[in-house]
Order: C-alpha cells, then structure tokens, then sequence
C-alpha cells in the first residue's frame, strides 16, 4: 500500500511538471514512462491504482484550465475501465472495493468535466485548437457514458447530451459576446443608437456562427441537427434584442434595412439556417416594411410625375429632361433595392419584381402621355407661316420618347423565364405599343403642320398662275424682278420642308441631336433670297 502512495506520489510529481508545459499535454517523455514502469514493476504497484491516480491528476490540471490531451485521459480512463469490468489488461483477474469505488468517483467526475468543455468548447478549443481535441473528447464522452466495454451508447443519448450541452453553449456564447462588444440594451437610448448597436451587434453574431461552421463544425458532424439547433438558439437570444430595438424605431423610417441585408445575406449562404426558425421570423418582421416602401415610393413617383411635368421647361438634359431623367432614375433604384435584398421566399420575391414592372410600365405610360400632350400644345401654338421653326422643345419631346423606349426594356421587362403569362405578355407589350404609336403619332403631326404651311405657301403661288384670270392684273403690278425675289424663298422653303419631312419619315427612330436642334435647313442664302420690301405688301 505504501508503494502504490509512492507510486502516485511519483506520477503527481511527474504529472505536475507536463501539466505546466503545453506542448507535452500531460504526456511523459520516453525516460519519464521509463522510471515509472521501473517503479511500478519493483515495488508492485497495481496498473488500475496507477492509470486512476494519473486520470485524477489530469483532470485536475485540467480543471484549472491547463491544456491537456484527451486522447490521453481516454487511454487511462479505458484501461481502468477493462481493468473495472474483468478484462485483465494487466493480466490481474481481480478488482479491489476501493479501485471499484475510485473507478465511479472518477468517472462521474470525468463526465461533468468532459461536459462542460464540450459546453465552452469555444474557449476551451479557440479556432479548433490543438488539432482534433474537441472530436477526441466527443469520442471520450461517449466513453465514459457506457455502462460496460461491450454495450455502445444510444445514439440518441449521447445526441441528447450534445443538445444539452450546446443549448448551454448558446447562452453562455452571447453573453461573453456581449460582453465583448460592451453593449448595454437600453430602452432610453436613442433609436439611432440603438439601430447601430444591432447593426454592430449582428456583425459580431454571423462572426462566431462563421467561427463554428470553419473550426468546430466537423467535430460535430455527427450531429448536424445539434449544431443547427446551437446557432438557431443562439440568433433567438439575438431576436430578443433585435424586435425591441426595431419596435424602437420611428415610423417609416427605413435605416433598418441593411440590418435586413446584413443578416439575411449570410443566412442564405448557410443551409441549415437558410429558411430556418429565424430566418422566417426576420422575413414575417420585414415584409411588412417592404410592402409599405414600395407603397410610398409608388405615390411619390406619381407625384413627383404629375409635377414635373406641370413645370416642365423642356430644356434638354442628357437623353430627356429632368423629369423624365429623375423617373428612370427613381424606378431604377427601387428596382435595384428590391433586388438587393435577396428575398428567400421565391413566391413573394416574384410578386415583388412583377409589381415593380407593373409599376414601372404605368409611370412610364403616364410619362409618354404627358409628353404627347405637350407636344400637341406645342403644335397648337406653333406659327401657321413660313416663320415655323422646329424649336429645341419639340426635339426634346422627341428624346424622351426614345429614352423610354430604351428604358422600357430594362425597367419593364422580367428575367428571362418568367415572361410565361400571356396576360402579362400582353400587358407588357402595352407600354411598347403605346411609345411606337405615340411616336408615330407626333411625326404625323410634325409633317401635317408642315405640310399646311407648304399648302399655305401654294396656295399663294397659285394665284400667280399665268393660266388664270387675274394674273394679267397682278403682272401690271409686280416686277418679273420681284416676282423672282418673291418666288424663290418660298420654293426653298417648300424644298426644306419636303427634305425634312423625309429625313422623319425615313429615319423614325433617329435621336436628334439636344445641342443641334433640327431646324429647317436654309438651301439658298437668306441675305440673297430676302425680296424687296415694297414688294411684301402684294404677298
């Protein structure tokens, strides 16, 4: 009895000194199992009473947080274990009461050890450090919960343990984690503050999810589901924190949406997350919200139409004006919003890209109507003589029509694919139809108003007819001299008018120039065409 006192006496000496170096893990070196072996052998001392007293040692260290390798309480816990149940691994048949007793104390004392490194397995095995510790102490608990060396464990009661141990492992996660981040939920803050601790919040959240996934995943490959329900326990202490400070804030206000971004962004890329417990619960919290900026953006966009164009100058800006620039640039961003937030649910993500079409292909047929309206004001106003002059507003009108043709295609058109609905083939083809016949429509009108000033002009060049009655009378009064000066301007004029409507005609869909307006072109000089004054009176 006394050898074996030395004996552990011995080894704890031993195992003090590899318990304060972290390299060795608790291992002795070659001539350390040496001197033991010697000792054991010559006084001895029982191997059961020897793997015992090193398995209380180990876990002591290991208790006062030293590194210690479970392989190598899994060595000595075995062997005492076959020892225990009448396996003779050192050939002795027989098992005293008290190595019996030690045998249960130290199991029960292994198993509240080995739970509650598998609990802090974060802190206990940073960034799955030493290699394969924390999938050898799995296997260790596993071990030691068996009743003999024969009988394996229930499948579910060790999943059952692991559950247990990372719902634990949840909780104390998120405290240390806000402890870290030194945050402080407090309802008194300002909800901007309050915004921007969730937004920090949430980074620090998807950090150590992405921190188990890479380093303590595969350890717990055996229980996928185990791992799945840790991080959904873990986002739900998260929601708490979450739904209060977004109830925080004011209405209509829409700074909470790259919280959305953030959170959803990750837990798409993440399958056992992807559509999870809070995941639907961030989508039933933001969908709301989402539905209510569509709305209001919807009417503005409308509003700000309806205005625009009231005090629409028609001045050239970029490829329109800056009504029709401001519309496209509005529906674009809020089709790109929309897009950006990667709705999961395809359903409701394909309701959303359809209604903003909708909506764009309505505010663009509003657009072209208000600027056929314009148009036709313009034409009303225009002058009915040869002073008729195609002003820079015209062309304008013109620009836009093309510019929403452009846009049409982009803003008004689904992803390749979806475009299976005849009813929505033929809604979208609408808003096509309605641009080209628009367009149509104000070149018919462009040429119909040049053409009644040409009739004008020939009507009055028909009255110098020499076949007719009355022109002997005005020879006596209008010099051939004049009459020439008189003719000729108004058969350049004719010819300008013939080659431009031409040009519009042949060319439909011909951009004009915003810094060129086409005026009508001048083919003889003007200063050599003006006939004399005296003889505009007879005209």
């Amino acid at each position: 009895m006394r050898a074996q006192e030395e004996a552990g006496c011995t080894e704890k000496a031993r195992t003090r000194e590899e318990g304060n170096d972290n390299i060795a893990q608790g291992w002795f070196s070659p001539g350390q199992v040496f001197v033991l072996d010697e000792y054991c052998a010559r006084y001895g001392v029982r191997g059961c009473h020897r793997h015992l007293s090193y398995l209380q040692d180990l876990m002591e260290y290991s208790e006062n947080s030293s590194l210690v390798d479970p392989t190598l309480l899994h060595y000595s816990y075995a062997f005492c274990a076959s020892h225990v149940h009448g396996n003779r691994p050192d050939g002795m048949g027989t098992v005293t009461v008290e190595e019996k007793e030690q045998f249960e104390a130290v199991r029960s004392r292994l198993m509240v050890l080995l739970e509650d490194q598998i609990t802090h397995f974060r802190y206990c095995f940073p960034f799955g450090r030493p290699e394969g510790a924390l999938k050898a102490t799995l296997s260790l608990q596993e071990r030691v919960l068996m009743k003999d060396i024969t009988t394996p464990v229930p499948t579910e009661e060790m999943k059952k343990l692991v559950q247990m141990c990372l719902e634990r492992a949840a909780q104390i996660n998120y405290n240390q984690l806000l402890e870290y981040a030194q945050l402080k939920v407090d309802p008194e803050a300002p909800p901007e503050k309050r915004l921007e601790d969730m937004m920090r919040l949430g980074e620090l959240c998807i950090e150590v999810l992405q921190q188990n996934d890479e380093h303590h995943s595969e350890a717990f490959s055996w229980w996928p589901e185990a791992m799945a329900e840790h991080s959904e326990t873990f986002l739900s202490l998260y929601t708490a924190d979450m739904d209060a400070a977004l109830q925080g804030q004011p209405v209509d206000s829409w700074d909470c949406f790259p919280l959305f971004q953030l959170l959803n962004n990750y837990l798409l890329t993440d399958s056992h997350l992807c559509n999870g417990t809070f995941h639907k619960h961030l989508q039933d919290l933001f969908m709301p919200l989402v539905v209510r900026y569509i709305d209001l953006m919807e009417s503005s966009i409308a509003q700000s139409i309806h205005r625009g164009f009231e005090q629409e100058t028609w001045q050239s800006v970029n490829n329109g004006t800056a009504t029709s620039e401001d519309l496209f640039w509005k529906l674009d961003a809020l089709q790109m919003f929309v897009m950006d937030l990667h709705w999961p649910e395809p359903e409701f993500a394909k309701h959303l890209e359809q209604r903003l079409k909708l909506m764009a292909s309505d505010m663009m047929e509003a657009c072209v109507k208000r600027t056929k309206s314009a148009f036709d004001s313009k034409m009303q106003k225009s002058s009915k003589s040869t002073d008729l002059r195609v002003a820079l507003s015209v062309c304008t009108m013109f620009n836009v029509l093309m510019d929403a043709k452009k846009q049409c295609s982009k803003l008004c058109v689904l992803d390749t694919g979806q475009e299976t609905d005849k009813q929505w083939q033929q809604y979208h083809s609408k808003i096509d139809v309605l641009i080209d016949d628009t367009f149509k429509e104000m070149i018919a009108s462009l040429v119909s108003k040049l053409a009644s000033v040409l009739d004008g002009v020939l009507s009055k060049l028909s009255r110098y007819d020499e076949g007719t009655f009355f022109s002997s009378f005005l020879s006596f009064t209008v010099s051939p001299a004049a009459r020439f000066y008189c003719f000729t301007p108004l058969l350049c004029l004719s010819q300008s008018i013939e080659l431009k409507t031409k040009q519009l005609l042949c060319s439909p869909h011909a951009s004009p120039s915003p810094t060129s307006p086409p005026y009508l072109p001048s083919i003889c000089p003007p200063s050599r065409l003006r006939p004399p004054p005296s003889t505009w009176k007879f005209l």
